[in-house]
């Protein structure tokens, strides 16, 4: 896996943080599997809804801007990992469907 950008390390951090106090396995920024990827977008999604995001209109509006601006830079680069784990998938599918037509 490629180095991730500070945003998202530390977006990481965060979530390994509340992970520690469930006593969930924490996350390697650097080395996210398949499944920890899409965790983080259902995270972030959810982060990203007008309440979480607002904290029910209790955080100044300049806050939410930053906020939403930190969440979908974030959102972006792990789709951007997503997109590269599904072009592996579908070129091991179809190594996979050459193999077995040359058997």
């Amino acid at each position: 896996m490629t180095t991730v950008s500070k945003a998202l390390q530390q977006f990481v951090a965060e979530e390994n943080f509340y992970r520690a106090i469930r006593n969930n396995p924490t996350l390697d920024a650097n080395n996210l599997s398949w499944d920890d990827v899409l965790d983080l977008i259902d995270k972030v999604d959810s982060d990203l809804s007008p309440e979480n995001l607002t904290c029910d209109g209790e955080i100044p509006y300049a806050k939410v801007r930053s906020r939403a601006i930190y969440l979908n830079a974030i959102l972006k680069e792990l789709n951007e990992i997503s997109d590269a784990y599904q072009v592996d998938f579908e070129l091991n599918a179809e190594i996979d469907q050459e193999l077995a037509n040359n058997n």
